[in-house]
């Protein structure tokens, strides 16, 4: 797996204090949340694709860009939750660290590395997850 996001922003504790006090289910507002993360990284991994200048591009070009993430598999470890966002390493998506960080024949892709770690994709991913969170809290919570 590339690489695997969690729940971060600013108040999501008590985002998540309120939702307990409704009585609605935390695991299940914090899936929707992750779910949403890995909607927004695979957007900005499939935009990114199409603008390298590595030509990765979504079901041409191999491996490597058939290698994405798909599906937003929510994993849990004891409270810990975590959903895989970005290439599979082990489903052929190996190249994609050596596009990102470069070797000593090829340039880094800035744009492949920015799609998942960037600082503008991890601010898109905490305003989504704190929007995700605010929205089940004013419909009364994920059940």
């Amino acid at each position: 797996m590339m690489a695997k996001m969690g729940l971060e922003f600013d108040g999501m504790a008590q985002l998540m204090a309120k939702l307990d006090r409704m009585g609605a289910s935390a695991d299940k507002a914090a899936e929707r949340a992750l779910e949403k993360t890995h909607e927004v990284v695979t957007e900005r991994v499939d935009a990114a694709q199409g603008s390298s200048r590595y030509n990765v591009v979504p079901g041409v070009t191999g491996a490597t860009s058939g290698s994405v993430h798909r599906r937003p598999d929510v994993e849990w470890s004891g409270a810990l939750a975590s959903v895989g966002v970005g290439w599979s390493i082990g489903s052929g998506g190996l190249p994609s660290v050596f596009l990102m960080y470069g070797t000593p024949s090829i340039a880094p892709d800035r744009g492949l590395y920015d799609a998942v770690f960037g600082a503008k994709t991890r601010a898109a991913v905490k305003g989504a997850q704190a929007e995700t969170l605010s929205l089940l809290v004013a419909e009364g919570g994920a059940r």
